[in-house]
C-alpha cells in the first residue's frame, strides 16, 4: 500500500500552494481508513528512524493531504536533505497500529519506480 506519491515535491521544500497548484492532484483523494497510524521517518544515511504515533484531526480516518503534512514535519525533523519526490508506503504494524515509512517518489524496496 502507498499513499501520497509524487515526482513533483521534495519533502523539505514544498508549502500549501505548492500542493495546491500541482496539475495533477488525484493522489491527494486518497484516504486511509484509520484514525492512528505510526509514521517513519528516514535518516541521512537511509536507514529508518523511530515512529512517531499520527492522529486523524477529524477522529475518523487520514486523509492524504492531512498525512502528507504530518510526515512533511516529521521527516523534516530528522533528514534535512532534499528528497527525489514523496511517498507513503506501508510496512507492517509498531504499537499494535498500521505503520508507514515515509519516502521518496520511488520506494527502497525498488518495487515501486514509476
Amino acid at each position: 500500500m502507498r499513499l501520497g506519491r509524487s515526482k513533483a515535491l521534495s519533502w523539505n521544500d514544498f508549502k500549501v500552494s505548492d500542493l495546491k497548484d500541482l496539475p495533477d492532484k488525484g493522489f491527494l483523494q486518497q484516504e486511509l481508513q484509520a484514525d492512528k497510524i505510526v509514521l517513519l521517518p528516514y535518516g541521512i544515511k537511509g536507514g529508518l528512524k523511530k515512529g512517531t504515533t499520527v492522529t486523524a484531526d477529524n477522529g475518523i480516518y487520514l486523509d492524504c493531504e492531512e498525512l502528507i503534512w504530518k510526515a512533511k514535519r516529521i521527516q523534516e525533523s530528522v533528514n534535512n536533505e532534499t528528497s527525489k519526490g514523496i511517498g507513503i508506503y506501508r510496512i507492517g504494524f509498531e504499537n499494535s497500529l498500521p505503520s508507514f515509512c515515509i519516502g521518496q517518489y520511488n520506494d527502497s524496496a525498488g518495487i515501486m519506480t514509476e
